[in-house]
């Protein structure tokens, strides 16, 4: 309704013409209220929306872990599930028929003297 139309009657009496006026005037304010207050609403929807998608994101984020992200294992956080091992069926460390490393000895020529070490304290006893 749009209240810039509606005229009051001459012979109204001139309180009656008052009172119309003040209800002409309140209803415009009040008409004005419920604009501002659709707009605002409207903008707190928007921002609802943008907040409910930084939520989900933020989720998201928070279940990474090693297993689904390219994040190190030493990144993942304690709640992230252990990692399951797998096998090789071999065990550790040299395996049988492996080429052996090490330094190589002296040639007998280039040795002129040996001498026997022997600690000065036994390492298992407790001083």
């Amino acid at each position: 309704m749009d209240v810039s139309k509606f005229r009051i009657p001459e012979h109204w009496p001139s309180d009656a013409k008052e009172f119309a006026r003040e209800a002409l005037s309140e209803i415009q304010e009040l008409k004005n209220a419920m604009k501002q207050a659709l707009v605002d609403i409207i903008s707190l929807k928007d921002a609802l929306d943008r907040s409910q998608a930084e939520i989900l994101e933020l989720k998201a984020k928070l279940g990474t872990n090693s297993s689904n992200s390219s994040n190190p294992p030493s990144k993942d956080p304690p709640s992230a599930p252990a990692r399951e091992g797998k096998p090789s069926g071999r065990q550790q460390g040299a395996q049988k028929g492996h080429p052996r490393k090490g330094r190589k000895h002296f040639p007998p020529e280039r040795i002129d003297r040996t001498r026997d070490v022997y600690p000065l304290f036994c390492p298992v006893s407790k001083k």
